[in-house]
């Protein structure tokens, strides 16, 4: 091979390993600048490791009576353990503001943690509301890793529990010296509820009633309750399903079958069963997610199942009073 063929091998190789160097440089470039709130599984999971923080304390709810709870997530460790009120019955993540947070829940007792999860979106925490149950006691047990905070919010609390509006994480401000010492607390001073019971204005099925008798706000969540009638003469079962509401604002809102129950009856996977004796009241409740602090009426469409005939109905209500 010649000298001037030699050369231009040398230089040809040279001019591709720069180009090459160049490229690289650029790639490295770019993905040093990417924004936290374009996170991805693949980038947060830079910060993760898979150990237990030293701080061994636990975050035990078991005993509280709170409609919701915030925990604070800790990146690089999982965090003290957590247990979940055991007034509650089911539910559920409430969706970030943050599209950089994330979290992964290792239930206690599990050989292995769940996956990194971005909170944004919503529907992403179901290894968590449904998996981590532990024990006869029904409670959630659990540790968790990640970006941002967790707020759990009750969907359905367990028949004959009483929650609390205000959220466990966030202190009441100290009240002001009253000029004379309060009255004793009476049953008079309860808060109450006007019981107007409200029939669906179209769907309704002559074997049976059911009339919503008031529905009031508790924080982010509209609360109703009602009751359902067998009208024939033997006992018959009726399945309350799902739903959707419109209030008068004009928000639209899913009812999942979880938030449409007979608090006494059996919780089946897509819907809540009793078995309604002849003519006895039995009562049902009905949890609507409506943060809209404005509204006053909403109306209601609600689907359930009769054993008599094997009918499915559709129910609907209009105008229902929010209290």
């Amino acid at each position: 091979m010649s000298d001037d063929s030699r050369y231009g091998l040398y230089r040809g190789l040279f001019m591709t390993l720069c180009a090459t160097l160049i490229v690289i440089g650029g790639f490295r470039s770019c993905s040093d600048t990417i924004s936290p709130h374009q996170a991805t599984p693949q980038i947060i999971s830079s910060h993760y490791q898979r150990r237990f923080c030293d701080d061994e304390t636990v975050l035990d709810y078991s005993k509280k009576t709170v409609e919701r709870i915030t925990i604070p997530l800790t990146e690089g460790c999982y965090g003290p353990r957590v247990i979940v009120p055991e007034a509650w019955q089911t539910f559920e993540i409430q969706k970030s503001q943050n599209p950089g947070d994330y979290v992964s829940v290792w239930c206690n007792g599990r050989a292995n943690p769940g996956p990194l999860v971005p909170f944004f979106t919503a529907g992403t925490g179901g290894a968590l509301e449904n998996s981590c149950f532990a024990g006869m006691d029904r409670s959630a047990n659990f540790h968790v890793q990640g970006k941002g905070t967790l707020t759990l919010i009750c969907t359905q609390p367990k028949f004959g529990a009483h929650l609390q509006d205000s959220p466990l994480s966030t202190p009441k401000p100290p009240s002001p010296e009253p000029a004379e010492p309060p009255a004793p607390k009476t049953q008079a001073s309860e808060r109450t509820y006007i019981i107007e019971s409200v029939a669906p204005s179209s769907g309704a099925d002559s074997d049976y009633r059911l009339l919503i008798d008031e529905c009031h706000r508790s924080a982010d969540r509209i609360h109703c309750s009602g009751k359902a009638t067998n009208t024939l003469d033997v006992p018959k079962h009726l399945y309350l399903k799902d739903g959707h509401a419109v209030d008068d604002q004009g928000n639209s809102i899913e009812i999942r079958s979880a938030q449409f129950q007979f608090p006494g009856g059996t919780q089946l996977n897509y819907s809540s069963e009793e078995n309604l004796l002849p003519n006895v009241p039995t009562k049902f409740t009905l949890v609507i997610n409506d943060p809209d602090s404005n509204v006053l009426k909403i109306n209601l469409q609600l689907s359930t199942y009769w054993e008599s005939g094997g009918k499915d109905d559709e129910l609907i209500y209009t105008g229902v009073s929010v209290q």
